[in-house]
């Protein structure tokens, strides 16, 4: 009976110290000031909330107390740009580059938002400095194929169009670009590769059925011909 008696002694202190360590770490952790990541992660989820003025707010302490986290700079553009307010989405952007060195996310982003503003020579120049720090990202290019075309340099921006789609959607890309132009004749031609490419793509569906019908094969959705901006990965 002592020796049941004593071992329940030994695991009750045994469970109290360890109670008291779980506390002590916990506090230890509260005590603590939240992480760049942390804090970053609460204002996409208000952002998804549409609670944007409080993930500014967020955002801003962020850059305060952790101006190397890149990430923060961008969220916060997006929010001022969401907003209208396209001055203050540069000059955070800028900011960023000026605080976390060169940034292909932050580049990129500055490209966005000259072409919201219609600078498209300047967009052109921030997204082909942001394909040369991360020529791995097919966004970058995409952007700056679209921002070609909106210049009118139809003939570079179909090259650089088929490097990141399908041919079809690199013409389509070019028509609908040729079109905001006014440039009737390019999109013509644009539009009429599109047909012909669409074409053999279904006789070739068409031939390939084994049920030997001429069902036509599904018509691809042309992607956009629009600047895209980017939000990065969160840092640790």
């Amino acid at each position: 009976m002592l020796v049941v008696a004593a071992a329940l002694a030994a695991s009750g202190c045994t469970g109290g110290a360890s109670a008291r360590d779980a506390d002590r770490q916990f506090q230890e952790g509260a005590d603590r000031p939240p992480t760049a990541q942390t804090l970053y992660n609460a204002a996409r989820l208000m952002v998804d909330q549409g609670r944007d003025e409080e993930a500014v707010w967020t955002l801003k302490r962020v850059n305060r107390d952790y101006p190397a986290y890149s990430p923060a700079y961008c969220a916060l553009a997006e929010c001022h740009m969401r907003a209208n307010r396209n001055g203050e989405a540069v000059a955070i952007l800028n900011t960023g580059l000026a605080k976390c060195g060169e940034d292909a996310v932050l580049v990129n982003n500055l490209g966005i938002c000259a072409m919201m503003k219609g600078e498209y020579d300047s967009a052109l120049a921030h997204f082909t400095r942001a394909a040369a720090l991360a020529p791995g990202n097919v966004r970058y290019r995409a952007n700056m194929a679209a921002a070609l075309g909106r210049v009118g340099r139809f003939d570079e921006s179909l090259t650089l169009y088929k490097q990141v789609l399908p041919e079809v959607d690199s013409h389509y890309n070019v028509a609908v670009l040729a079109e905001g132009r006014n440039d009737k004749e390019r999109a013509a031609r644009e539009y009429a590769e599109v047909a012909r490419l669409e074409a053999m793509a279904g006789h070739r569906g068409s031939q390939a059925d084994p049920n030997g019908s001429d069902r036509m094969a599904p018509k691809a959705e042309p992607a956009a011909p629009i600047a895209l901006p980017e939000s990065p990965a969160p840092k640790a």
